[in-house]
C-alpha cells in the first residue's frame, strides 16, 4: 500500500504549484522542487490523502453506489451582505460515487418519483429518474484491495460543477470561479462524514463589469470560504410521514406511482427530526437521541441564556407528543475541548449570529429527501434583528409596558423578545411552516384577559406573525408577547407522535387523519396561509391580531395614538439627530396600514376551512355581506377621517421640511387599492349569484358607501374640505380613473398626485421618512394592470366603476352651488373635470 501511495504522491507533486497552501488538518509542508514529497493520510468514511495543495479520495469499495448527502454552506465572506451569512446553504443534494473502469463518477441522485409498493414498476421509475453526472475523475492509482484513488481538488477549488452557487453568483453579479485564486483550506475525515473547507475567488465577466456604476458598483472579485459536508445516509431511511394540508410542515414532494389509483399520486414527506422513544411502552419517554442545538462561538454572551431557553422551551411542547427532554441547547465546544468541531458540519444543528444590518432571522434545515428526515438545522440570526424587535415592541405595546417608555429598551426586554424570535425559528428547524391563520383564533376579549394571555400568548401558534398584543389596553394587565399556542402542541403531536412499531406511512394515515380532524370542532387548531387562497381569506393575515379585525384595529389605533405622544421623548437624545424618531414614525404608519388592510380584506373575502372528504362541509365560504358592509363603514370612519395624532407638527417637522403627511396618504391609497381591485368586485358579484335569495353586498354598493363616506362634507350646508381630506379625495378619484381606463399609466399622473408625494429632499430621505413614489404608484399600477388584462371586455368591475363615477359626479354637482370656501370650490370643480374623463 505504501508503494502505491508513494507513486500517487509523486504523480501529484509533478503538477503541484511551486508553493502549496498548507492544509490545516494535515499539517503538510510546502512542496518545492528538488524536495522529497510529503503526504498525510486521514482515515475515515474515505481515506483522505493530502499532497501539497491537492486532496485525494481513496474510496472504499463498500462506499461506492451509496447515498450520501453533499451539503455546502458559506463559512466566511469578503463582502458585507444582508443577503447571505455564514451558515447559509449554498447547495444540498444526494450523490453517489460510481466506478466504471478507470473512472469514478460523482452522480446526482433524484428522489422525485417512487413506486414503493410495486417492485417491477419501481425499476421503471429508476429508469425514468436517470442520475446525472456532476463530475468525472480519473483513478490516478489503486489501493491494495483495488480501491480507486482520485484527485478531487478541482471539485472544490478550480473546476466546480455547473450551477454551483448560481443564485448567489447572480445576486453578486459574478459568473465564474478563478482557479488561480482558489484553494482547499482544510480537510477532516470521520467515520460517517468528510468535511472540506475551501476558498473560492468569484469574478464577473466583462459584460457584468460594464453594467457597474457608482450607485451599483460591481467588484472585480469576491472571496468566500465554503464548507462542504459529505455525510453517509442510512441504508434504511427513516419512515416518512405523509404531508397533510391541514397541518403546516415543510415537506419533500414526490410522485407516487405505486398506489391502487389509476395514475400517479402527488405526495410529500413532512420534514422532521428522527425521534424514537427509549421506552416504547411509556406514555412519555426520553428519546434515543435528543435534538441538540449548539450555540456557535460568535453568539454574544449576553444573549446566550435567552437563546438556550428558547430552544428548551420546546421540551414542554414535545411532551404532548410523548417525548421528555426531546430537545436541548449547548454551547459549542471550544477548540481545546474538540478541535474537530465546526459550526458548518452538517451533523450539528447550530444557532449562528452574524453582524449585519439585515433585520431578520431564519431556521433552514438540511433534509434527507428519501424520508423527510431533518439531518440538521443551522439557524441564523442577523444582529439587527434586535433593532427590529425593539421597533415592533415600542410601536405596538409601548404604552402597556413601563419598561418600554424610553429607547433603547433594557437588555432584559430585548432578551425576552429575542427568546420569542428564537422559539419561532427553532419551530421552523423542527419542520413547522408559518401558520398565518393562527392570528385570528383569539377574540378581543381573550387578548385583553390576563389569565388567557399568560397561558396562551397572543396567537394560537408561535409560528404566526401575530407579534405583540396591541389589542390590550392600559390597565388590562394582559400578557404582551407571543407564546406557544394550542396549534403548536397539536402540530408537534401530529408530526412526531409514534403510533407503534412496524407502522408505515399508509398504515398510520387513518390515525393522523382523525387527529387532524379535531380542527373541525376546535378553531384554535386550524392552519392556513402561504398558498393561492391566502390573499382571499380574511382570516389569514400577518402582523395583526384578533378574530374580528375591526374590533382589533379599533383598539390598535388607540394604542398608535398613545405611542405618538411618546415618540419624541422616547427617541430623542441631547445633541443627536431625529433618525430614530423617523424610523419609529414610519413603523407606526406601517402598523396602522397592516391593521386597516386586514379590515379591507374582509370585502370580497372568501374564508377557507380545510375540510377534507367526509369531514365538515364545503371548504370555502364568502364573507357575509353584512360583515363586508361593516368593514367598509369602519374604514370610512376610522381610516379615512383625519388622524390628528399622526399629523402632530411637532413630530412631522422634526422628520422633514415638507410633505410629512405623504406616507400617511400613501397608506390610504394602498387601503383603497385593496378595495378597488377587479377581483374583489368579481368575487362580490359571484357571492350574490351563489345565494340570489339572500342579502348581498356588491361592488356598486361599496362604491356608493365610499362616495358617501369619503365626501361626507358635501352634505353640510356650507361644505368646507381641509387639505388632508382634499388629498384623500383626489387620490380616490385618481384610483377610479385608473380602474376605469381613463388613465392607463399611473406614473404619468404624478402631477395630479403631487400633494400626496411631497418634496423629496435629500434631508427628508436621509431621516427615514417614506418619500418613494412607488409606495403610492405601485397600487395604482397594479389596478391599471388588472384592468388592462380585461380591456375591451365588459366586466363587473368596469360596469360598477362607471356607475360609481356617475354617482360621485352627481353628488359634486349638487354640492358645488353651496360651497363658499375658495379652496373647496376649486378642488371640487377640478375633480368634476377629471371625472368627465371616465369612459
Amino acid at each position: 500500500m505504501k508503494r502505491w501511495l508513494q507513486v500517487v504522491a509523486s504523480v501529484v507533486v509533478l503538477v503541484c504549484a511551486a508553493t502549496a497552501h498548507a492544509m490545516k488538518a494535515s499539517e503538510v509542508a510546502p512542496c518545492r522542487p528538488n524536495m522529497p514529497e510529503r503526504m498525510v493520510s486521514l482515515p475515515g468514511l474515505f481515506t483522505l490523502h493530502v499532497v501539497c495543495d491537492h486532496v485525494l479520495f481513496e474510496i472504499p469499495l463498500t462506499m461506492l453506489d451509496r447515498d450520501m448527502l453533499l451539503n455546502t454552506e458559506f463559512a466566511a465572506l469578503s463582502t458585507g451582505s444582508d443577503y447571505v451569512a455564514p451558515g447559509s446553504v449554498v447547495d444540498s443534494r444526494v450523490v453517489r460515487w460510481v466506478r466504471r473502469g478507470n473512472k469514478v463518477y460523482l452522480e446526482n441522485v433524484r428522489y422525485e418519483m417512487w413506486a414503493p409498493n410495486m417492485a417491477n414498476l419501481q425499476r421503471g421509475v429508476e429508469d425514468a429518474s436517470l442520475r446525472t453526472v456532476l463530475r468525472a475523475f480519473d483513478a490516478v492509482a489503486e489501493g491494495n484491495d483495488g480501491t480507486p484513488i482520485i484527485d478531487v481538488t478541482g471539485l472544490f477549488a478550480t473546476d466546480v460543477p455547473d450551477g454551483f452557487g448560481r443564485e448567489y453568483k447572480q445576486h453578486f453579479h459574478m459568473t465564474a470561479v478563478d482557479p488561480k485564486r482558489s484553494y482547499i483550506q482544510s480537510v477532516k475525515a470521520f467515520p460517517r462524514n468528510i468535511e472540506i473547507r475551501y476558498y473560492q475567488t468569484w469574478i464577473p465577466d466583462s459584460k457584468e463589469l460594464l453594467k457597474s456604476s457608482e450607485d451599483d458598483p460591481i467588484p472585480s472579485a469576491l472571496g468566500f470560504i465554503f464548507h462542504t459536508s459529505m455525510l453517509l445516509l442510512p441504508d434504511k431511511p427513516m419512515v416518512g410521514r405523509y404531508e397533510d394540508e391541514r397541518v403546516g410542515y415543510f415537506s419533500t414532494p414526490f410522485d407516487d406511482y405505486g398506489t391502487d389509483e389509476h395514475g400517479k399520486v402527488r405526495r410529500a414527506f413532512i420534514n422532521r427530526y428522527r425521534l424514537e422513544k427509549k421506552d416504547q411502552k411509556a406514555a412519555v419517554s426520553d428519546p434515543v437521541t435528543p435534538i441538540v442545538f449548539y450555540l456557535s462561538p460568535e453568539v454574544p454572551d449576553k444573549w446566550r441564556p435567552y437563546l438556550k431557553r428558547a430552544v428548551e422551551d420546546w421540551q414542554l411542547v414535545f411532551e404532548k407528543a410523548g417525548f421528555s427532554n426531546a430537545i436541548v441547547a449547548r454551547d459549542a465546544p471550544s477548540e481545546k475541548e474538540d478541535p474537530d468541531w465546526d459550526p458548518e458540519d452538517v451533523r450539528y444543528s447550530v444557532i449562528r449570529w452574524t453582524p449585519s444590518g439585515r433585520q431578520n432571522a431564519m431556521g433552514p434545515a438540511v433534509v434527507d429527501p428519501r424520508s423527510g428526515e431533518v439531518i440538521s438545522s443551522h439557524a441564523i440570526f442577523w444582529h439587527d434583528v434586535l433593532r427590529l424587535t425593539e421597533t415592533w415592541y415600542f410601536t405596538q405595546v409601548g404604552p402597556l409596558d413601563p419598561r418600554a417608555r424610553k429607547l433603547p429598551l433594557p437588555d432584559e426586554v430585548i432578551g425576552e423578545l429575542l427568546r420569542y424570535v428564537a422559539c419561532h425559528e427553532v419551530g421552523h428547524a423542527l419542520g413547522l411552516r408559518h401558520n398565518f391563520k393562527a392570528h385570528s383564533a383569539y377574540s378581543v376579549q381573550q387578548l385583553r384577559d390576563p389569565e388567557w394571555t399568560k397561558k396562551w400568548g397572543t396567537s394560537s401558534s408561535i409560528m404566526s406573525y401575530a407579534r405583540f398584543n396591541y389589542v390590550a389596553q392600559p390597565g388590562d394587565g394582559a400578557y404582551l408577547i407571543p407564546k406557544f399556542g394550542p396549534y403548536d402542541y397539536f402540530a408537534i403531536e401530529w408530526g412526531y407522535r409514534q403510533f407503534g412499531d412496524g407502522m408505515t406511512p399508509d398504515s398510520e394515515w387513518p390515525m393522523l387523519d382523525r387527529l387532524a380532524a379535531r380542527q373541525i370542532e376546535d378553531p384554535l387548531l386550524r392552519f392556513g396561509g402561504e398558498d393561492a387562497v391566502a390573499p382571499l381569506d380574511p382570516t389569514v393575515n400577518t402582523q395583526v391580531l384578533a378574530s374580528d379585525p375591526m374590533e382589533g384595529a379599533e383598539l390598535g389605533l388607540k394604542n398608535i395614538d398613545r405611542v405618538m405622544a411618546m415618540l419624541i421623548p422616547a427617541t430623542t437624545q441631547l445633541g443627536q439627530d431625529y433618525t430614530r424618531l423617523a424610523e419609529m414614525y414610519q413603523a407606526l404608519l406601517t402598523k396602522r396600514n397592516n391593521e386597516l388592510t386586514a379590515v379591507a380584506k374582509v370585502v370580497g373575502g372568501v374564508e377557507e376551512m380545510r375540510y377534507q372528504g367526509g369531514r365538515g362541509t364545503v371548504p370555502y365560504a364568502p364573507a357575509p355581506p353584512a360583515r363586508q358592509r361593516q368593514a367598509v363603514k369602519f374604514l370610512v370612519d376610522k381610516a379615512f377621517t383625519k388622524p390628528t395624532a399622526l399629523l402632530d407638527p411637532e413630530v412631522l417637522l422634526r422628520i422633514a421640511p415638507t410633505g410629512g403627511a405623504d406616507p400617511l396618504q400613501g397608506s390610504n391609497v394602498r387601503v383603497l387599492s385593496q378595495l378597488l381591485k377587479p377581483s374583489v368586485f368579481n368575487r362580490m358579484a359571484e357571492a350574490k349569484a351563489l345565494a340570489p335569495d339572500k342579502p348581498s353586498y356588491t361592488g356598486i354598493d361599496m362604491l356608493k358607501d365610499l362616495n358617501e363616506g369619503l365626501f361626507a362634507e358635501l352634505h353640510d350646508g356650507r361644505p368646507t374640505i381641509d387639505l388632508y381630506r382634499r388629498t384623500l379625495q383626489r387620490n380616490y378619484v385618481m384610483l377610479l380613473l385608473v380602474g376605469s381606463g381613463a388613465i392607463e399609466d399611473p406614473q404619468s399622473t404624478s402631477s395630479n398626485l403631487d400633494d400626496a408625494q411631497g418634496d423629496r429632499t435629500t434631508a427628508s430621505t436621509q431621516r427615514g421618512a417614506s418619500r418613494d413614489l412607488a409606495y403610492l404608484s405601485s397600487p395604482l399600477a397594479e389596478t391599471a394592470q388588472q384592468y388592462k388584462s380585461a380591456k375591451g371586455r365588459p366586466s363587473e368591475f368596469r360596469a360598477a366603476l362607471r356607475r360609481g363615477v356617475r354617482d360621485l359626479a352627481a353628488r359634486i354637482d349638487a354640492a358645488i352651488a353651496k360651497v363658499r370656501d375658495v379652496d373647496t370650490a376649486a378642488h371640487l370643480k377640478d375633480l368634476r373635470v377629471e371625472l368627465d374623463r371616465a369612459p
